[in-house]
């Protein structure tokens, strides 16, 4: 069977549409135009970090929400790369001009990826209200994974390990949901190991932690809260304060028309309703929205082996 050599060769267009439907910029390679797969590949990661945008106009975050952008460059790229292929003139074919050498650089790019996102940083998205006014609805960060626990990819968990990485009080992190792993949580880290978390009145204080019977142990110090009247929402009725978690000052929101009764907390044995003792590599969570949020006070404490990791950016 006689093959045809390099000068021969000529793109197929069905193969060029099918890697430009599922690839986009990548079957640029296959019909061996190195330049418009870099024009692509700049026009698609432009159209990715677009459609993690939050906008005002109804239209503009609709467009950029549903895929529109995606769907558009997919058939552009589709027509673009099977008039290519129809049009081809003979010219020295490349090593990465080959499907399977596509193929081959996809799987690279994205178990490079992977990696990235499995050992270093992964950006998630906020689901909820529970940590306004801090992060809003539909707004994304970006999560450090070095030296944290659950190593996950693509929301898929590979492996636990050992956490490596001290948090500190005010920190917000991922974790998978006690209650229902398959789920991601963000919250504010409030009890560390060993301290005992109480909330009152709406507002927490911190006991820390005491291992000695030799010494008088400190009581509980009030996180203190400072008004913020210019940020107050009317509707629902939230008052903004700034709380002081000692390293660190950031905004709560606090529903003044809701008061949630004690017998929903969690109890915790040998502690009274509104006060959690955090175990040994546990964490004391709650959202910024103390009203609106599911946090340790309703189901208990984060363990480090739940973990993801902790929130470096927002935008």
């Amino acid at each position: 069977m006689a093959f045809a050599n390099a000068s021969e060769w000529k793109p197929s267009k069905f193969v060029a549409g099918t890697l430009a439907l599922f690839l986009n910029a990548f079957a640029f390679l296959y019909v061996n135009k190195i330049k418009w797969f870099w024009f692509y590949l700049v026009i698609a990661m432009s159209v990715a970090v677009t459609s993690m945008g939050n906008y005002d106009q109804p239209l503009l975050q609709s467009i950029t929400h549903n895929g529109y952008l995606s769907i558009g460059l997919a058939l552009v790229c589709i027509c673009h790369s099977v008039y290519l292929a129809h049009h081809y003139r003979q010219e020295q074919r490349k090593w990465f001009a080959r499907w399977y050498a596509v193929l081959m650089i996809v799987v690279g790019i994205f178990g490079l990826i992977a990696i990235i996102r499995l050992f270093i940083v992964a950006p998630f998205q906020i689901p909820s209200s529970a940590m306004a006014p801090t992060l809003t609805p539909g707004s994304h960060v970006l999560v450090s994974k070095i030296g944290f626990a659950n190593k996950t990819s693509f929301n898929v968990e590979m492996y636990r390990t050992v956490q490596s990485t001290e948090l500190t009080r005010g920190d917000i992190i991922v974790f998978r949901y006690p209650v229902e792993p398959d789920i991601f949580y963000i919250k504010r880290v409030i009890g560390l190991p060993g301290e005992t978390i109480r909330y009152q009145n709406k507002q927490v204080s911190v006991k820390p932690a005491c291992e000695s019977e030799e010494k008088l142990c400190d009581e509980f110090k009030p996180m203190a809260l400072t008004s913020i009247p210019e940020h107050a929402l009317s509707h629902p009725p939230l008052l903004i304060y700034q709380e002081n978690l000692g390293q660190l000052k950031h905004n709560i929101a606090i529903n003044t028309q809701r008061d949630i009764p004690a017998q929903f907390y969690y109890s915790q044995p040998g502690t009274s309703s509104t006060e959690w003792k955090v175990p040994a590599k546990h964490y004391f969570v709650m959202g910024d929205s103390r009203d609106n949020s599911r946090d340790s006070r309703f189901w208990g404490f984060v363990s480090e082996q739940e973990i993801v990791g902790r929130v470096v950016y927002s935008w």
